[in-house]
């Protein structure tokens, strides 16, 4: 597989992003859910139909990344920066559920995440301001 696609990958998913934020607004009156959660929600059904148990319990895991505490130092990016991984995250799972990846591309992306989104902020933050 070419170098970039993972890259190629995160931008379909940044250019989807903003849809994904007003999506996400609408579900939270209708779920008990967070934003986090509903965040990685839509990005699972982005790429999967079928409903998905393990959502909830693959975002905890990666609870103690995007906490507060750990996204200090992005100040008001923090916000933009957790509800986008959340969504990439989601989106992930999906391609993982509906077998499109498999478990080590699914590692390999995870890894690749931080810096799409280091090298991307500016836009990351202009989608959930929009």
């Amino acid at each position: 597989m070419p170098a970039t696609q993972p890259m190629n990958l995160f931008e379909r998913l940044l250019a989807v992003f903003p849809e994904a934020v007003m999506e996400t607004h609408e579900l939270i009156f209708r779920s008990d859910d967070g934003p986090d959660i509903q965040m990685a929600i839509v990005g699972f059904h982005h790429f999967c139909d079928e409903p998905n148990q393990d959502i909830r319990s693959f975002i905890r895991a990666h609870s103690g990344e995007l906490s507060d505490a750990a996204l200090a130092q992005y100040g008001n990016a923090a916000v933009a920066i957790r509800s986008f991984s959340c969504f990439a995250l989601g989106g992930l799972l999906g391609l993982s559920r509906s077998g499109q990846i498999d478990d080590s591309r699914l590692a390999l992306l995870q890894a690749q995440l931080p810096q799409f989104i280091d090298d991307h902020l500016p836009a990351i933050q202009k989608s959930t301001t929009a």
